[in-house]
């Protein structure tokens, strides 16, 4: 990414949302909160009201989801999400956020579910 903005190309940026930040926007706004770990991790533990497209699978199933929408992308530390982020903002996504820290630090802010 260094060599790519010293060479003046454009770049988007994806929102940080801590997990305070993820309960408050999830309490202000209407949402879509996309869990992209695998379909065990999913059902082992999540969050109410997540949709599950495993990250592999967003290439093909981003259709799924409304691009008018914000859309928060969880993962369990916050790689895959970010990754996920970018994937979805090259698909024309202009909302986009990322847990950071994901479901760990979901879980370690005791947001359990």
């Amino acid at each position: 990414m260094h060599a790519w903005s010293k060479k003046g190309l454009p770049m988007k940026h994806v929102c940080q949302l801590s997990s305070l930040e993820l309960q408050t926007i999830r309490d202000e706004k209407d949402v879509t909160l996309v869990d992209v770990r695998t379909r065990r991790e999913y059902e082992l533990q999540n969050i109410k009201g997540s949709v599950n497209i495993p990250s592999p699978e967003l290439r093909t199933r981003y259709k799924e989801l409304e691009s008018t929408k914000d859309i928060v992308v969880i993962c369990n530390s916050g790689h895959r999400s970010s990754t996920a982020c970018s994937l979805l903002k090259q698909k024309g996504f202009e909302r986009v956020y990322n847990v950071s820290g994901g479901m760990v630090g979901y879980n370690s802010a005791g947001y359990i579910t």
